[in-house]
């Protein structure tokens, strides 16, 4: 979501003029309205907006088994405070097309729409259809490499867990991508110029080769001098996961990281 300090802030795109609505004061209905309909225009920032919002109340327990929904009312952090989002008003056909908004910006070379749609923010929350599961595996190994290219600092940790299974369990990109030792290596060695005090493997525990080292060595070598001349850390370490959560809602996952 965007950031606060610029939440009001008129954005210059693509020789448009777009007032985003007000974090603070607008709730999710109208958030998702307002990037809803500027996504049509094609705009990828708008579809990601979109999407990211939506993504928010897509699982809120209206949408639960009636049975269910007595006991997901509310959802409170550890100190009783309400975190769920206020997603009254928002219909089905509102949060309808998210998932194809996400992956139409990607496909459109946005890069931080790439890294969402591959961390899984198209699927629907905890249990996804056939079909979407199927479109994820389509395009979701590309999509995080071409995070990667750009130099996301968040698909190289991405890619480096699903690559060497690294509490890959609710990793949806793990069970897409198929087993490469060369690269798991190669990303390992990145993870070491990534994240600080990380401790990167050797070669021998990776049973490699020396031939299959040495390319892994070599393609190390190309991704510093490239994307990741910048030795940009990842915003979360190696919990990815938490760019999803509620502390960190105020981060705009759909602008660059321009750290």
């Amino acid at each position: 979501m965007p950031s606060r300090t610029n939440a009001n802030a008129t954005r210059k795109d693509s020789h448009r003029m777009i007032a985003a609505p007000n974090l603070d004061t607008a709730k999710p209905v109208e958030q998702i309205r307002f990037w809803r309909q500027q996504a049509t225009t094609g705009d990828h920032y708008a579809r990601c907006r979109f999407a990211v919002v939506a993504i928010g109340c897509a699982a809120r327990p209206k949408n639960f088994a009636p049975w269910a929904r007595n006991r997901t009312q509310e959802l409170r952090s550890a100190d009783g405070e309400l975190i769920a989002q206020d997603c009254s008003s928002v219909t089905d056909a509102d949060l309808q097309g998210r998932s194809e908004a996400l992956l139409g910006a990607a496909q459109g070379g946005h890069a931080p729409s790439a890294l969402l749609f591959a961390m899984g923010g198209g699927l629907s929350s905890f249990i996804p259809s056939p079909d979407e599961i199927r479109v994820f595996r389509a395009h979701a190994p590309r999509l995080a490499w071409q995070a990667f290219a750009a130099g996301n600092s968040d698909a190289a940790v991405l890619l480096w867990r699903a690559y060497n299974r690294v509490n890959s369990d609710g990793l949806f990109l793990a069970s897409a991508i198929e087993p490469d030792p060369i690269k798991a290596h190669a990303l390992d060695l990145l993870m070491g110029d990534l994240v600080p005090e990380f401790l990167v493997g050797n070669a021998r525990e990776a049973e490699l080769s020396e031939e299959q080292a040495a390319q892994a060595a070599a393609l190390h070598a190309t991704w510093r001098s490239t994307a990741f001349a910048h030795g940009r850390p990842s915003r979360y370490g190696l919990e990815i996961e938490q760019m999803f959560e509620w502390e960190r809602r105020a981060v705009d996952l759909c602008a660059p990281d321009v750290r």
